[in-house]
């Protein structure tokens, strides 16, 4: 029952054609296919807005994998955003609610509210399929922390098109919807992707699993860094992570006070120069891996999720800031980060200039 609705869910408006994504990155060679799946830990309880607590916590898994054939059939962005109405439950859920949930927040401002009205009914196609036949091989894994499948939708699009799989789960607390914004809110991310990781590969939705790189958004940024501390990381990167504020920093201070078993991998930080919370103390002072500190120019906080794209369907959606093409430079120099972490070629993106600040190499020791 639950693989015939999603079938239904993620084909709903995928016929709505759409200007090309992206402007200035090129998306890589392979064809994107999308699932999802729902899965049950036993090892801990529901949260409280899960209706079915019997079987313990219920996780929404997201994946996005390189694909064999291109299909005509593309989803549709709100595809990905219907997908919040099934994170606490499976199921049809609300669906009018899911789109609320995403959209109205930003009806404040009057300015972009008659563009916001139109993309919640229209939306824009997007470049993956749904359920297409994955592509043969051993694809590098990242994980795509913090935010739910419309949040990190356009990155793990372009990223499955470079050959990566990319796995999310959308954030909750230990045993509330909320994300308990401390230490172990941070334990509970952690611990939903370690659970996503094993739940997928015992049933060959994905290879086994080497090294994976980590990409933490806000509140992500302090949990990437600190699943690094004891699994098998490539590379983390923090788009506006925690970890560059003071609270957030004290919060994987506290944690690697916890005990560690690896030494932490490379970290590419890219953040918000304006924003008051900005604090890059603990990160120029932390010697345990090679940093890059990477200022991005015209972003809000916001504008490190899919909403720094959707600004060009709906202009100046967030305040009074416009990123322009300042999101596909964070896709770019995300992907080219992972990527020579992985032992593959990357070229230097001249173009990123023009959106960001001059990077700040920071060695180990």
């Amino acid at each position: 029952m639950i693989k015939v609705f999603l079938v239904s869910l993620l084909l709903v408006t995928s016929c709505v054609p759409a200007q090309p994504l992206f402007q200035k990155i090129l998306p890589g060679d392979y064809p994107v296919t999308f699932d999802t799946y729902h899965a049950y830990d036993s090892s801990r309880p529901a949260v409280t807005e899960q209706q079915h607590k019997g079987k313990g916590r219920l996780l929404q898994i997201n994946v996005w994998y390189p694909a064999i054939l291109d299909n005509n059939t593309k989803l549709n962005f709100n595809d990905y955003v219907r997908l919040i109405a099934s994170e606490k439950n499976p199921g049809p859920g609300d669906v009018k609610g899911a789109l609320s949930t995403f959209y109205d927040w930003t009806l404040e401002n009057k300015e972009a509210a008659p563009s916001v009205v139109d993309f919640k009914k229209q939306g824009t196609e997007t470049m993956a399929s749904f359920r297409q036949q994955r592509a043969p091989g051993t694809f590098p894994v990242v994980l795509a922390m913090h935010g739910g499948a419309a949040d990190v939708a356009l990155m793990a699009e372009f990223l499955a098109s470079h050959g990566y799989i990319v796995v999310n789960t959308p954030g909750k607390g230990y045993l509330r919807d909320d994300i308990d914004v401390n230490i172990l809110g941070m334990k509970t991310q952690m611990r939903d992707y370690e659970f996503a990781l094993d739940w997928l590969q015992k049933r060959k939705y994905i290879d086994a699993v080497g090294k994976v790189a980590v990409v933490g958004v806000s509140f992500g940024g302090q949990s990437a860094l600190s699943y690094s501390f004891n699994h098998d990381v490539s590379a983390v990167i923090s788009l506006d992570g925690g970890i560059g504020s003071v609270f957030g920093a004290g919060l994987v201070r506290a944690y690697s006070k916890e005990g560690r078993s690896k030494e932490a991998a490379p970290l590419l930080h890219m953040y918000n120069p304006g924003d008051l919370y900005t604090d890059l103390s603990f990160l120029r002072n932390y010697k345990d891996c090679q940093r890059t500190l990477i200022g991005m120019k015209n972003m809000e906080h916001v504008h490190f999720w899919s909403w720094g794209l959707l600004d060009r369907y709906m202009p100046g959606v967030i305040g009074n800031i416009r990123p322009g093409n300042s999101y596909e430079a964070v896709l770019q120099q995300t992907l080219d980060f992972i990527s020579m972490n992985s032992g593959r070629e990357v070229k230097e993106c001249d173009w990123c200039k023009e959106y960001r600040s001059e990077p700040e190499h920071l060695a180990a020791g």
